[in-house]
């Protein structure tokens, strides 16, 4: 394969190697977990992965993964034969297969030369893989890649004429079946290639005959079965006879022609009874509109015949995800280049200009949402990972735990979900370690032996909810009160409620872990949580009942590029508000204009808390005689926002703080108006939490006077 650039196949194996591990990891722990272990679909499923790992590996040239992917295959094929079943233990060390060929990824990806020391720790856990299978009442071997059955076989194949421009590359595919068979002869056929003057580079014209008297005719459709969907290929055995071999041999003779290639029959690939022995079945017809055929003949005893090819799939193009956010950029740029086009339009009031304006909006607003959408996935993978976490990390505490997932179709920002996937770490793992009991524990209160975890994820009011909870011991709020006192937190005579004490834990530096372990206990963790999660505008919650479970809350905005607004004006500045969190707008009475008023208003027989942006944000200009109240809920509170105007809704690119306005309460970001003019993005969640407070604390003041 020297002189190849295989760069760019090497790089789109990487991100299907790394899938198609996570479908094997998934699988057995599914089957860990309870799933009928002889289920056939599943075990096909992880064989399927398995293969697919190792025969692109060896395409691309991993040589060191494709051999080690051998074995991992060649013991799933015996379970799906029922030769061996998988046990327990087995599953364990499939699962450490898993991690080491994750690992052999990630040092091919990274070009790190330690991928050889890698392979030779691959071979301690294969020899125990090897060991711990029992096949028909012995223990299984684990054999050397190249020691097939060594029965032989010849093949064939006409390429299609896509093959290269789909990433497939003929030469590639027989260099690794020459690895599988070191006497393989190969013999070409120019009969298809056209004349130089007409030679298109991206079109292949190849067809070839090989042959080899020791390799394993599984090797070669192996090597070959991902040109299926576009070449016609037909594999058989060396001990085949005339018939089979002939009915292998009719799809080619429907793109080659009647008369078999010469220098086939002169190399001895075939011979003129196997090509005329039988009429060509029509079924076996290459169609008109192109080539897609794979033909296995087994030798008797070998097994039935596989399908050809599967249903086509979902089409999905791979993009790099630099790629895609330079898009969103160029998308929020339009969005404020739209916006002040709209102003100016507006402002010239010309018909026909602000027809084919409103015309241009609707254009950008249908591409925004479309390229928004690009970035949308699904959180459901994230939370597949987690499996294998709950139950290294139950094996570790020595607990029972069962991990249930829901709501894994909601789909937020990839890269949300790529930034919280550690927060959820760490809540997960503190939700195994300081709250599920040991089985012990839990049967001592009444408990099931057998812990329960859950990771729930749903859409709220155009926000994305994730929650992990458990039902174990919750929150010890007097150790936790005790901890807050000895490190000066809280004096010794305050009194806290119950929410204040559970808040404590996201103190910098704060843990109630007895000794350190390799799960806690170094008072790194939680503040961190929060932090993280607050840097993507959202915000954690916590409940905890004693004896009955904790649950961690976190809310998160659908994405992080643009959002719909509502504008309001204070004096020469502009506000907006996240759109969803938008209830009504309501105006002040007038006897609340007062500046020496209480900062609440009766709403339909309520009391509304209201926060007035002039004094937060020391605007100027003069106070208007009847300023308005824009009524806005998050987190379940209802509070109000005291504004001059209301200029209405409004498309926002989310421009990020200049680290030194980081500090700014209330401020989750920046956005440039079509007019050139600058306006604050505000966090409604942490404005409520100031007027609920401030409203809290005037109503504990009225009730001790």
């Amino acid at each position: 394969m020297d002189g190849l650039d295989i760069s760019e196949a090497v790089a789109a194996f990487m991100v299907e190697g790394r899938e198609l591990v996570e479908s094997l990891e998934t699988g057995l722990l599914s089957i860990e977990q309870g799933h009928d272990r002889g289920d056939r679909e599943l075990v096909n499923a992880m064989f399927r992965a398995a293969h697919t790992i190792k025969g692109s590996a060896g395409i691309v040239g991993l040589d060191g993964l494709s051999r080690f992917t051998h074995h991992v295959e060649s013991l799933l094929d015996r379970v799906r034969e029922g030769q061996a079943r998988l046990e327990d233990d087995q599953v364990t060390l499939l699962l450490q297969c898993c991690d080491h060929m994750r690992a052999l990824l990630e040092a091919a990806e990274a070009d790190d030369p330690s991928g050889a020391r890698l392979e030779e720790a691959g071979l301690a856990v294969l020899a125990r893989l090897g060991a711990g299978i029992e096949v028909a009442g012995t223990r299984a071997d684990v054999v050397a890649p190249d020691a097939g059955s060594g029965s032989g076989f010849r093949l064939w194949a006409v390429f299609g004429d896509g093959c290269l421009r789909d990433g497939l590359d003929p030469l590639a595919a027989m260099a690794y079946l020459a690895q599988r068979a070191p006497d393989l002869e190969v013999v070409l056929h120019a009969g298809r290639v056209p004349p130089l003057a007409q030679l298109d580079p991206l079109h292949c014209r190849l067809a070839l005959a090989a042959r080899s008297s020791t390799g394993d005719p599984s090797a070669a459709r192996e090597a070959l079965e991902f040109f299926a969907d576009d070449s016609v290929v037909a594999v058989v055995p060396r001990a085949v006879q005339t018939a089979e071999a002939t009915l292998a041999l009719a799809p080619l003779r429907g793109v080659l022609g009647d008369e078999p290639p010469e220098v086939w029959l002169e190399a001895g690939l075939l011979s003129s009874a196997e090509w005329h022995g039988v009429a060509m079945p029509a079924a076996a017809k290459a169609p008109a509109s192109g080539l897609g055929t794979l033909v296995n003949v087994h030798a008797a005893g070998e097994g039935a015949n596989r399908p050809g090819a599967a249903a086509a799939p979902k089409r999905i193009v791979k993009v790099p995800a630099d790629r895609l956010d330079a898009l969103i950029q160029q998308v929020g740029e339009l969005v404020v280049t739209g916006a002040g086009v709209h102003e100016l339009a507006r402002r010239v009031r010309e018909p026909r200009l602000m027809e084919a304006v409103d015309q241009l909006k609707l254009l950008i607003d249908d591409m925004q949402s479309g390229t928004l959408a690009l970035r949308m996935v699904a959180i459901g993978e994230t939370f597949s990972r987690f499996q294998r976490v709950v139950r290294d990390v139950a094996h570790e505490l020595g607990k029972q735990v069962h991990f249930e997932t829901a709501g894994g179709d909601t789909e937020l920002d990839k890269a949300l979900v790529d930034r919280i996937a550690d927060p959820l770490m760490h809540l997960v793992r503190n939700a195994m370690d300081h709250g599920i009991e040991t089985p012990a524990e839990r049967e001592a209160q009444g408990k099931p032996p057998e812990g329960t975890l859950r990771l729930r994820a749903f859409h709220d009011s155009g926000s994305v909810v994730i929650e992990v909870s458990d039902d174990g011991r919750g929150l010890d709020r007097r150790r936790i009160l005790a901890k807050a006192v000895e490190r000066g937190l809280v004096g010794a005579d305050e009194t806290l409620a119950d929410h204040e004490i559970d808040r404590l834990i996201f103190e910098p530096g704060f843990s109630t872990a007895a000794a350190v372990t390799s799960l806690s206990g170094r008072g790194v963790g939680m503040d961190v949580v929060k932090q993280a999660v607050e840097a993507l505008r959202g915000s954690i919650e916590l409940r905890s009942d004693p004896g009955q479970g904790t649950l961690m809350q976190i809310r998160l905005p659908l994405t992080l590029a643009i959002i719909d607004g509502f504008m309001v004006g204070v004096g020469p500045e502009r506000f907006i508000l996240p759109l969803d969190m938008v209830v009504e707008c309501v105006e002040l009475p007038a006897e609340a204009v007062d500046p020496r008023a209480p900062r609440y208003v009766s709403l339909r027989g309520e009391l509304l808390p209201y926060v007035a942006l002039r004094e937060t944000f020391a605007t100027g200009g003069q106070v208007p005689r009847r300023p308005s109240i824009v009524v806005v809920r998050a987190h379940g509170r209802t509070a109000g926002v005291l504004v001059d105007t209301l200029h209405g809704e409004i498309q926002t690119v989310i421009k990020p703080m200049a680290c030194i306005f980081r500090h700014l309460r209330a401020v989750s970001g920046t956005s440039v108006l079509g007019t050139g003019d600058i306006a604050l993005i505000l966090d409604l969640p942490q404005l409520i939490q100031t007027c609920v407070d401030r409203a809290t604390r005037v109503a504990g003041a009225a009730t001790n006077d």
